[in-house]
């Protein structure tokens, strides 16, 4: 078996390959996981920018593959990472697949050992991710040599947050949506517009850590006006914006926070409230929240709410330094 780099010419049997391997979610996941059949010019859009695939092949057949990149994290200093990533977005899986009739016979292991040891002198540390359900994905991460964790922490990275989580995907059907108790009378929630934009990049540098352009002006501007398909509002109190929250187009809850010098106060609850009854009343069925397992409070809150878990996602971990 031979593993290589892509080649202009592969992507017909790279296509293949994932419909083939993911068949099953194709037909059953909801939408919002975006599993749907790959045509050849959808694999050409996956190798935008430093993104790299591998190929198995045997007999000059591509029988696996698996897409990576390699990103530069900065924190307390610049830590390289390989990624197996998901082809698009965070709400998958990483995207390595093997044909049906190859698979529980090596190839997925040998790919990805093979992967992680041509990048053993560029990357420290390796992440993939993996759906709970999918036990096939989690023996081939595991026998490679890497560990599931909940939350990751790297010295090297940052001691107070972590440098990967595993998350919960958690659904609420809007016809459901009931007020809770004691909710916060004192606040007003309206749409976001252009002259939130300095408190909103404030709320995001103090809550969505993990972003680093999301704590910039031009990309809050951007984000108010929907250019990233969301929908976006905030929450005043005593006539001072101090939360935000969003949409977007697709059910999903989006980032969220308060001002630090205003928690404890019931506002996350009322602006959560807030949303998710302009969602039904905007005809959203479904609410749908992605949650890494470091938001304990958010989590709690969720449940409270009545969302319930559908799946998690895994994150898995590899130091290869």
């Amino acid at each position: 078996m031979l593993i290589r780099r892509y080649q202009s010419g592969d992507e017909t049997e790279v296509a293949v390959v994932y419909n083939s391997a993911f068949k099953d979610d194709i037909e059953s996941l909801p939408d919002i996981y975006q599993y749907n059949e790959v045509t050849v010019n959808d694999v050409i859009e996956w190798l935008q920018g430093n993104t790299v695939i591998w190929v198995a092949e045997v007999d000059n057949r591509i029988i696996g593959y698996a897409q990576v990149r390699v990103d530069i994290e900065c924190g307390k200093k610049e830590v390289p990472v390989l990624h197996f990533i998901p082809k698009k977005w965070d709400l998958e899986q990483s995207n390595i697949a093997v044909l049906p009739e190859f698979q529980r016979s090596g190839v997925g292991t040998k790919l990805v050992q093979e992967i992680t040891e041509k990048y053993k002198n560029t990357a420290e540390i390796a992440t993939a991710y993996t759906f709970s359900d999918n036990r096939g994905a989690e023996r081939l991460f595991e026998s490679s040599g890497f560990a599931m964790h909940d939350a990751f922490y790297y010295s090297d990275y940052a001691e107070d947050r972590p440098f990967a989580n595993s998350s919960v995907f958690e659904t609420l059907e809007l016809e459901n949506l009931k007020a809770p108790n004691n909710l916060n009378p004192h606040i007003t929630f309206r749409r976001a517009t252009l002259d939130d934009v300095v408190v909103i990049t404030e709320i995001h540098r103090h809550n969505v850590f993990w972003c680093d352009e999301c704590s910039t002006l031009q990309w809050n501007r951007d984000f108010i006006m929907g250019k990233y398909g969301h929908t976006v509002f905030v929450v005043e109190g005593e006539g001072e914006v101090v939360g935000a929250i969003d949409y977007y187009k697709d059910g999903r809850v989006g980032i969220s926070g308060v001002l630090p010098s205003m928690t404890k106060r019931g506002i996350g609850s009322a602006m959560f409230y807030n949303i998710l009854l302009a969602m039904k009343e905007e005809g959203y069925k479904i609410a749908f929240m992605d949650s890494g397992l470091t938001q304990i409070d958010a989590i709690k809150m969720y449940e409270r709410f009545g969302f319930s878990i559908q799946r998690r996602q895994n994150a898995w971990i590899k130091q290869l330094l």
